[in-house]
């Protein structure tokens, strides 16, 4: 029995050193612990704000970076269409205010009937024409000359163009001959 007990004895004096080890470790871990005073923990609090300070700006800058340089992009994209829209609104309005000059030349028409004249597009605006004026234009037969030339000057008398109708239809002959003094008595 006592070697029994020897051995129990010599297990417990094996556990003691091992647990007085681990219980010295341990202390030695603990034994220091820290203390800050309120001085320590502001400054602690104050660095740590700064660098959430930091990220949340960094974050913030490139999140306003990508969304002005979306605005940018998009603003930039409805400029060039408004200004696109403009420019063929433009074209459009000086090409149809050619086709109603035109058309006022070529039926003898004046402002007040031209403005009369329907149409978006220069074909609306001619199909207009014809229909509205197109019973009234006159049109004048070529004169030609037997073995070719030019053709001889007209001249007018003043009876003639008292005749409000053969004045109609000879307007632009009539001024251009009154202008070279082609009128006679």
């Amino acid at each position: 029995m006592t070697t029994t007990t020897e051995a129990s004895h010599a297990s417990d004096e094996q556990e003691t050193t091992t647990g007085d080890a681990t219980g010295a470790d341990s202390a030695a871990v603990t034994e220091a612990p820290k203390t800050f005073d309120q001085e320590a923990v502001n400054a602690i609090v104050k660095a740590r704000l700064a660098e959430q300070n930091a990220k949340l700006s960094a974050r913030l800058e490139q999140d306003f970076a990508k969304r002005l340089e979306a605005a940018l992009a998009d603003a930039s994209t409805k400029a060039e269409t408004t200004i696109t829209e403009r420019v063929a609104a433009e074209l459009t309005t000086r090409e149809l205010a050619a086709a109603r000059k035109a058309l006022a030349d070529s039926y003898g028409l004046s402002e007040a009937q031209v403005a009369k004249l329907d149409g978006t597009t220069s074909d609306d605006l001619k199909a207009s024409a014809e229909l509205l004026f197109g019973a009234l234009r006159t049109r004048q037969a070529p004169i030609i000359v037997p073995g070719g030339g030019s053709p001889p000057m007209a001249t007018f008398t003043r009876a003639q163009l008292k005749d409000f109708t053969f004045f109609q239809a000879h307007k632009a002959d009539i001024l251009r001959a009154q202008a070279e003094g082609r009128i006679t008595d």
